[in-house]
């Protein structure tokens, strides 16, 4: 019973595997058919008409897919017109995104309530003695009119926008930050007393 028990088993899981194969036509069709689908997108996002151009971008980032949010990001991130880096800006911290703080600090032995903080923040030091904290953005707060993260009990603020300017909390004190060409925030974030040079990667 147990060996005709385990060849049935065998032969359901083989024509299940069968069934769930993907030929090379099929795969052919999908990718052509969703290569046709992002393009149709990216037509929108080069709309002559700047409102309908804004508004497919923030569309898109706020409740697009990967591949839909990562083509309007950089569509954004790349644009010379402020108000189109801003208003990427604000779509991607709308769309509760997971920001990645990487801190290399200005001197070569950090204070303690700065090594305490990043404890505090569970954040890794990486081989070339930089630092990186992750974040996880939870919503804005309109009264502080800030973006927050939760810690515990607690909702800090953590990203203040004007304009193309974001401003970002950690520790103890506010920095600022502006994008570069490569759509990274590059910014001196003061954490505890300790000045560092600090880098948010949002085109990823």
């Amino acid at each position: 019973m147990k060996l005709v028990s385990l060849t049935a088993a065998l032969f359901v899981f083989t024509a299940t595997m069968a069934n769930a194969q993907v030929s090379l036509d099929e795969l052919d069709a999908q990718v052509s058919a969703r290569d046709k689908e992002l393009a149709a997108f990216a037509d929108r996002l080069n709309d002559p008409d700047p409102e309908k151009s804004l508004a497919a971008m923030k569309l898109l980032i706020e409740k697009g897919d990967a591949d839909q949010q990562r083509m309007a990001i950089r569509f954004g991130l790349y644009s010379p017109d402020l108000a189109v880096r801003s208003t990427v800006l604000r779509a991607i911290f709308n769309s509760s995104p997971t920001l990645v703080v990487n801190m290399k600090p200005v001197s070569e032995k950090q204070g303690v309530y700065f090594q305490r903080e990043i404890r505090r923040l569970n954040g890794s030091y990486l081989d070339d003695s930089s630092v990186s904290v992750v974040f996880k953005v939870a919503g804005y707060n309109d009264d502080e009119a800030c973006w927050f993260y939760k810690s515990g009990v607690y909702e800090p603020c953590l990203v203040r926008l004007t304009a193309d300017t974001v401003s970002v909390f950690i520790g103890d004190s506010w920095s600022q930050y502006t994008l570069n060409a490569q759509g990274v925030l590059t910014g001196t974030q003061n954490v505890k007393g300790e000045v560092t040079e600090a880098t948010i990667s949002l085109a990823e």
